[in-house]
């Protein structure tokens, strides 16, 4: 079927054989995270947490100040960290030759246990969002091509497996469920069924346990509008949830340092690397501006939704450090899921005289 795209380059879409689909997914979704996984763990030496690979310096870098509300990349990191001890395996001699970072370890007295803990979780988190990544490619509001999807997909893995330079328990994984809760609701809009809008928000409150960047969701959400009750009712839903988990974590864990740590503001002006940093802010406009041209639709939707992020960007500007491009990708990922769009029915019904979009011709 022809697709009715407001791009004038993307009017159709070819079906994929199972012999192509399986070509690509193998490709995207293992080969490609398991190499970027690899070579950015044990090919390189992670910044600002090279002390933290040990249960006790663990737990004192993320279990305190703002990081200690970031609760599950944490647990899930200390649940797998046990079960790998309990295997019983000497698993340096088993990476012996993988890489510097191996070395490393062993030169600071660090648990490679600990460390390879951290590599799962982010290994497999990275691998879940590569599916993700792909299947939204292939969706019927996607105005992608094959080898468009392809590269769309490969570009968004390459991105997010750069910040891998920090080694986080919780950053990939926020990835993950942002992309997730942006997919899901997409798909309520489409194919309406209210089990879609409730992995929408299983990914705000499993966003939320991760990293406090989950209130992008809700930003996401909101760019969308609302004509009818559903999807104002359905975004209120979401935001309570947003409060519940967000509030509750402080009241449990204490207010001391609950939304920031330091401001860097000053920093970020006066130094050489807060300006290279202030490049990223140039890059998703140029980002925009490039992919949704001769797309209204698109670039509307992304324009409320950094309208709505404004806070999240403040907060960036103020107490982050801009050059640190992973605190960038949880914007740049959902400005790259609606640069992608080309028409969404309201309400899972597509307007008299429009196409659906379809995998058959």
């Amino acid at each position: 079927m022809k697709i009715r795209s407001i791009h004038p380059l993307v009017v159709f879409r070819p079906p994929l054989s199972r012999r192509q689909a399986g070509l690509d997914g193998l490709v995207l979704c293992i080969a490609v995270p398991l190499v970027l996984s690899f070579l950015l763990h044990f090919c390189f030496i992670t910044n600002f947490t090279y002390n933290s690979f040990t249960p006790e310096t663990m737990q004192d870098h993320f279990g305190t100040g703002i990081f200690r509300f970031r609760v599950l990349g944490r647990w899930l990191v200390m649940w797998v960290f046990e079960q790998i001890h309990l295997l019983g395996v000497d698993w340096p001699s088993v990476f012996e030759d993988a890489g510097r970072m191996v070395r490393y370890l062993d030169d600071q007295k660090a648990d490679f246990s600990m460390y390879l803990a951290f590599v799962l979780i982010n290994s497999v988190s990275l691998h879940l969002l590569a599916g993700l990544l792909w299947w939204g490619s292939r969706s019927p509001w996607s105005r992608l091509g094959r080898k468009e999807g392809v590269l769309w997909v490969g570009g968004q893995l390459l991105f997010v497996a750069l910040t891998l330079y920090v080694v986080t328990p919780y950053d990939m994984l926020s990835y993950l469920w942002i992309v997730g809760g942006c997919l899901a609701w997409i798909s309520w809009l489409v194919r309406g069924g209210g089990w879609w809008l409730g992995l929408f928000f299983l990914c705000v409150v499993l966003g939320t346990l991760t990293r406090e960047s989950s209130l992008l969701l809700l930003c996401f959400a909101a760019a969308w509008g609302g004509r009818g009750g559903t999807r104002l009712i359905a975004l209120g839903v979401g935001s309570l949830l947003f409060a519940m988990v967000y509030l509750g974590l402080r009241i449990l864990l204490g207010w001391d340092q609950g939304v920031f740590e330091l401001a860097q503001w000053r920093h970020n002006i006066a130094s050489f690397s807060g300006w290279i940093g202030l490049q990223t802010a140039f890059i998703l406009g140029y980002l925009v501006y490039l992919f949704t041209e001769r797309n209204q639709l698109a670039r509307t939707l992304i324009l409320r939704f950094l309208a709505l992020a404004s806070p999240y960007i403040g907060m960036i500007l103020y107490t982050g450090l801009v050059v640190e491009i992973r605190l960038w990708a949880p914007l740049l990922l959902p400005v790259s899921l609606l640069a992608m769009i080309h028409s969404v029915p309201e309400n899972g019904r597509y307007r008299q005289g429009q196409e659906v979009p379809g995998e058959d011709t």
